[in-house]
């Protein structure tokens, strides 16, 4: 994923609830991955204001 297609993405999660976007983001994640070693740390904080 670049850039601009994780910037849509947060835009699109905006939509829904924080435990929803959670669950989407970790979904997105587990699929864009595969079966691909994690070999960064990730971090994404969300808030609702």
């Amino acid at each position: 994923m670049n850039k601009s297609g994780f910037r849509n993405l947060i835009v699109s999660l905006t939509a829904s609830g924080l435990s929803t976007a959670k669950e989407n983001c970790d979904r997105l994640l587990r699929e864009w991955m595969g079966s691909r070693k994690q070999l960064d740390d990730i971090l994404l904080i969300g808030m609702r204001l």
